[in-house]
């Protein structure tokens, strides 16, 4: 998969998720702009997904659905 399919996956699902639940109140953010600003704070600024253990990678996950990103 390419950057721009996976960037149009997370706002299909986003969009999704928001029709299923319209008092959901999401960051109305570019996608890109939200996983980037998630990517960019400590502790996961340069990080490798290959080098986070598991509970880095819930930890990264839950930061992801907080703002409304959600992998289905």
């Amino acid at each position: 998969m390419t950057t721009k399919s996976v960037i149009k996956l997370l706002e299909d699902n986003r969009k999704t998720m928001q029709s299923l639940n319209s008092e959901m109140e999401l960051d109305s953010r570019p996608i890109l702009e939200i996983v980037e600003g998630i990517l960019d704070k400590e502790p996961w600024k340069g990080q490798r997904a290959s080098k986070l253990d598991i509970d880095d990678f819930l930890q990264l996950l839950s930061e992801f659905n907080e703002t409304g990103i959600h992998f289905c």
